[in-house]
């Protein structure tokens, strides 16, 4: 049971950004506007860890109060983002063109030579 935990942490620290990437590119999830991207990098604010035990709470609350947010009670905390897109609307353009790459991907794996492994196409009679 080990064995296979180590292996698929292991697999799991192999996949790369791209391959994340790639697939939800192929789910339909699309970055909008680059810009966003960059104005949510330009609006983060470095901010210490509060260590874990009995300073948490105090640390939290000094976040909030030099970053100005509002306490936020469970329910707020819950649904704060289900407003929040997370995917672009796709066109009927953009859809017909991601089946299109789909299926020449497809089509071009048509053309691997493969060897198959049974009878000879004329087999040998022999008499006795």
């Amino acid at each position: 049971m080990v064995d296979a935990m180590w292996m698929a942490s292991k697999a799991w620290n192999n996949v790369t950004e791209k391959t994340i990437e790639k697939c939800f590119k192929k789910c339909g999830f699309k970055r909008q506007y680059q810009e966003d991207e960059e104005r949510v990098e330009e609006d983060c604010v470095a901010v210490d860890t509060p260590p874990i035990g009995d300073e948490a709470p105090e640390r939290s609350s000094d976040v909030t109060k030099k970053l100005n947010i509002k306490e936020l009670t469970f329910e707020e905390f819950v649904s704060f983002d289900d407003d929040l897109a997370v995917c672009g609307v796709l066109s009927d353009a953009d859809i017909i063109a991601s089946v299109s790459k789909d299926t020449d991907e497809d089509a071009g794996e048509d053309n691997v030579d493969c060897e198959v492994d049974g009878p000879d196409p004329d087999p040998k009679c022999m008499h006795h």
